[in-house]
């Protein structure tokens, strides 16, 4: 793992992610909730805008579990057939009939190289340090042991494991 954000085959490799409210998903949707807090937070520490908010089509066969979680839990109106997806967003043409789906105000797009080299750059203003290439043997929410058989404890330990590397923050 090369220590740059964005680095070329890590999870955070590209300028952006996605990111909507789920349907029928609840701890998804609390983490969601929760990372656009702590996000928000770093944005208004660094001064960089990482969060951008935005509406979202979902859509799909009326079968799958996405559109299935979305029929039954938004009311009807949100709902869209498939010619409905077409009329509102023409670059749609031919949706199959079985297609369905919604818009949801619950999503954006979050800027990840932004994101962070931000997050890193407060991190290193108060000391944190930052472990690259190590290997995780083992994690609490307060302790973290790695293959070395070094321990890190903190109030909070943030881990961030790829396969088969590995990045260990530690504050």
């Amino acid at each position: 793992m090369n220590p740059e954000s964005g680095y070329e085959g890590s999870s955070s490799f590209g300028d952006t992610r996605l990111f909507h409210h789920t349907p029928n998903f609840d701890m998804k949707n609390e983490m969601l909730e929760d990372s656009l807090e702590m996000w928000k937070e770093v944005e208004n520490k660094s001064g960089k805008k990482i969060v951008h908010n935005s509406e979202i089509l979902v859509f799909g066969d009326k079968n799958s579990r996405m559109i299935k979680d979305g029929v039954n839990e938004l009311p009807a109106e949100q709902i869209l057939t498939s010619e409905q997806i077409t009329e509102r967003y023409s670059a749609f043409e031919n949706l199959p009939d079985n297609y369905a789906g919604f818009v949801t105000d619950k999503a954006g797009i979050l800027k990840a190289k932004v994101a962070l080299e931000a997050y890193k750059s407060l991190c290193e203003e108060k000391g944190v340090e930052l472990k690259y290439n190590t290997k995780i043997a083992d994690v609490s929410k307060n302790e973290v042991k790695t293959e070395d058989g070094t321990i890190y404890s903190a109030d909070n330990v943030v881990g961030k494991c790829l396969s088969p590397e590995s990045i260990l923050l530690h504050f």
